[in-house]
């Protein structure tokens, strides 16, 4: 036993030869943490989980400096120096092809061949505060998608939710739109005896990772530690707060602050956190709440519509209103009066990223979405 689950959740796809993908987006990012281009990588990643895949990028290495130019450029606010960056028809020797992201930076298709079907991985705005800014917004992000992805046989949404949304704007792309969740190849869901095993400690572990604490919610977490720092002292509660921010704890003193640790370290605090408390401002979706999740942590978390969707409206953790210390306080010490309601929370959050997540699973779900575009 390696405390992990390594089988998949989903049944794999058999085909006589491999699907061959060919990938839109730039092969690397002059913005090495750029969040759309780890999911590039991962989605590059997909043939080392399911064998009926075959992944690569198309464009080539100065179609991909190309792209990155532009990249810098609308960072800048300047013009784009390459507008259009033309794909020979030689490259384009994909069974299918996949974009992911709204923006390939000028990259064009060429026009004299019918290019392979594509799939698109697109978003919708799925924040209340955002779509509070009502339909013109909305309307306006439909056609952004509409630009990006109008020529996509299959337009791909992470969440029911932004999906739904979206619809919302364009009920006539039903047919074409669906869900996957995103692809996680490092994702290790952590089993159920090792679950267990932790939660047997009488110390309780809390754990934050957010490298902008403010906008992830650091100060409201910190006032919520504060007015409760008797208590937590007296539960044996401790914290591990991973930000380049510096928390303003002035009571809570069982407090470890790390600026920034390797992925590594990150996923071992959360195979020992059992509390996983991340309140944040905005956040369009986040990650972080998966891998916590697949840790077998608790969650405590905003009630924005992504994570009721991703915590099943509660029942994998607790939400609360974003900025509300009295509210998050509250909530703390209720997960902490119920060791065993703790456990059952974070025993069916490690279910339903295993569930959901497993990238064995995930990989499959992917290649038969896919396959569906060879199939016509």
């Amino acid at each position: 036993m390696n405390g992990f689950v390594d089988t998949a959740t989903a049944p794999g796809l058999v085909l006589d030869t491999p699907l061959r993908v060919g990938i839109l987006n730039a092969a690397w990012n002059v913005q090495r943490h750029n969040t759309d281009h780890r999911c590039v990588l991962d989605m590059a990643s997909l043939s080392a989980f399911d064998a009926s895949l075959e992944v690569g990028f198309v464009p080539g290495p100065w179609q991909s400096l190309r792209c990155n130019a532009n990249f810098v450029a609308r960072r800048l606010g300047a013009p784009l120096p390459f507008p259009r960056i033309r794909l020979a028809n030689s490259q384009l020797g994909s069974d299918v092809l996949y974009q992911y992201g709204s923006d390939l930076r000028g990259i064009v298709l060429p026009s004299r061949r019918r290019a392979p079907p594509l799939m698109a991985t697109t978003g919708f705005p799925s924040l209340r505060r955002v779509l509070a800014r009502g339909a013109d917004f909305l309307e306006a992000q439909a056609r952004i998608v509409d630009a990006s992805a109008g020529r996509a046989a299959l337009l791909h949404f992470h969440t029911d939710t932004m999906r739904e949304l979206y619809l919302e704007r364009r009920p006539h792309d039903r047919h074409r739109a669906l869900t996957l969740p995103f692809f996680l190849p490092h994702l290790r869901v952590l089993d159920e005896a090792a679950v267990r095993d932790k939660f047997a400690r009488e110390e309780t572990l809390l754990l934050f990772v957010g490298a902008d604490g403010k906008r992830k919610g650091i100060e409201t977490l910190c006032e919520a530690l504060d007015a409760h720092a008797d208590t937590l002292h007296a539960r044996r509660v401790r914290a591990v707060i991973v930000s380049r921010d510096t928390p303003g704890c002035q009571r809570f003193k069982a407090l470890r602050h790390e600026r920034q640790l390797p992925r590594e370290q990150v996923q071992a605090l959360m195979r020992e956190a059992h509390l996983y408390c991340m309140v944040p401002h905005h956040e369009s979706y986040g990650l972080v709440f998966v891998e916590a999740m697949a840790a077998g942590c608790a969650v405590l978390a905003d009630d924005d519509l992504p994570r009721q969707e991703m915590l099943d409206g509660g029942r994998c953790g607790a939400l609360v209103p974003s900025g509300d210390a009295a509210a998050l306080g509250a909530a703390l010490m209720g997960l902490l009066d119920d060791r065993e309601e703790l456990l059952a929370l974070a025993l069916r959050a490690r279910e339903r990223a295993a569930r959901r997540h497993h990238p064995l699973g995930v990989a499959s779900a992917y290649a038969q979405a896919l396959s569906r575009l060879r199939g016509g």
